[in-house]
Parts: structure tokens; C-alpha cells; sequence
């Protein structure tokens, strides 16, 4: 009994939020929120850039290798 409410309710509920999204309003939502991400994912990789140089600009090596794609990060001292 609980179960079967529970999917009833999950199901009303996602069904509004459908509704909702193909609206104007919720159409104008989602672009703001990929807009915003996006700025996120832009200012988080820069910080990012900005980390590895004052990084390398700390060791004193401006040649080793740093890669900050791969997340990894190599230091040859």
C-alpha cells in the first residue's frame, strides 16, 4: 500500500514538473539555469589556470609538467 502510493505520488509529481518545464516560464528557467552553469564551469576553470600558474610560479619551475586537464598533476623537482 505504501509502495503503491509512494509511485503514485512520485509520478504526479514528476508529471507537474513536465508540465511545468514546457511552459514559457519553465522553458525561460532551464535557459537560466544552463546559462548560469555555464558561467560557473568557465569561472571555476580559469580559478583552475589561475591555481596552476601561481603553482608553478611557487616551485620555480616554469617548465615542468602540469596538466591540469587530466586532473593530474606531475611536479619534476
Amino acid at each position: 500500500m505504501k509502495f503503491t502510493l509512494g509511485v503514485l505520488l512520485g509520478a504526479t509529481v514528476t508529471a507537474i514538473i513536465i508540465h511545468y518545464l514546457n511552459t514559457e516560464e519553465g522553458k525561460a528557467l532551464v535557459d537560466k539555469v544552463k546559462k548560469d552553469a555555464e558561467e560557473v564551469s568557465d569561472n571555476l576553470s580559469e580559478l583552475a589556470e589561475n591555481l596552476v600558474e601561481k603553482g608553478k610560479s611557487i616551485i620555480g619551475k616554469e617548465g615542468s609538467e602540469i596538466e591540469t586537464a587530466g586532473e593530474t598533476i606531475v611536479v619534476l623537482v
